[in-house]
């Protein structure tokens, strides 16, 4: 009888939270924000761990987590097509951590007409970035990856767009 009560309310515990998570932020005719739930959560992890050890691997040092800018620089020299995609994403994600870390952004789950991702917000607006597949068309393609001019380039975007974007 305790084990089937525990059981009980462990399952209503996890619907109660799935329910909870599950209510956006935000939504309008095009988008809904919402919070990241576990598995999202659990995804991101699992990519930013692989990734943390490419760049431990290729650099052949100890990194931790955040990263540094020039570490992941040095690190993504040694991307090519035969890299595994889920590595490529990881790489996304760090990028997404280093502009997080560094513009008090936040990563949530966006959901348009295209599905549900993980993305990174400026806090309280709709503009938001999706850096987990920031680089994989470039990698793909054979491109070489410079890092730097990446993220500088979407900061240069962010300070003369940000006020074009709708808060919430």
């Amino acid at each position: 009888m305790k084990k089937r009560m525990i059981k009980f309310l462990s399952i209503f515990l996890l619907i109660q939270t799935s329910y909870m998570t599950s209510e956006p932020i935000y939504k309008d005719k095009n988008l809904s924000i919402f919070p990241l739930n576990e598995l999202e959560t659990q995804q991101l992890n699992d990519l930013r761990t692989l990734a943390l050890k490419f760049c431990n691997e290729k650099l052949k040092k100890e990194i931790k987590f955040p990263i540094s800018l020039e570490d992941l620089h040095l690190a993504t020299n040694h991307l090519n097509k035969r890299t595994d995609p889920n590595i490529i994403y990881g790489i996304g994600v760090l990028i997404g951590d280093i502009l997080v870390l560094k513009h008090n952004m936040k990563w949530l789950a966006v959901e348009d007409e295209y599905g549900r991702d993980p993305v990174i917000f400026v806090d309280r607006t709709l503009y938001y970035i999706g850096t987990l597949t920031l680089i994989s068309k470039r990698v793909e393609d054979g491109e070489k990856i410079d890092i730097k001019y990446i993220i500088s380039q979407i900061e240069n975007h962010m300070k003369e767009n940000l006020k074009q974007y709708k808060s919430y």
